[in-house]
């Protein structure tokens, strides 16, 4: 079953087949295509200053939220008192 696939490739390397055919000619055209490089600046400067402003206020909100630690309340005990290290219960 190789020995046929081998002898195939063979022939079909040996065949002068071209893989491409030109269809029509190559044509010049009217006018020269290039990038709107006007355009390409205006939105990327628009997409910056945008995403500048999203950092700067989503900044300042999280900066509103969080509380410094000196301003953090010690957290209320729950549960029985605990005891106070060699003194006994009385001490608690």
């Amino acid at each position: 079953m190789l020995r046929r696939y081998y002898e195939q490739a063979r022939v079909e390397e040996a065949n002068p087949v071209p893989s491409f055919s030109v269809l029509d000619q190559a044509e010049l055209p009217e006018r020269h295509s290039r990038p709107a490089r006007a355009l390409t600046v205006a939105l990327s400067t628009a997409v910056s200053l945008a995403a500048s402003l999203y950092y700067l206020l989503w900044r300042e909100r999280r900066e509103a939220t969080v509380i410094p630690a000196a301003e953090i309340p010690e957290p209320a005990r729950s549960g029985p008192p605990r005891k106070a290290e060699g003194k006994g219960l009385e001490a608690a």
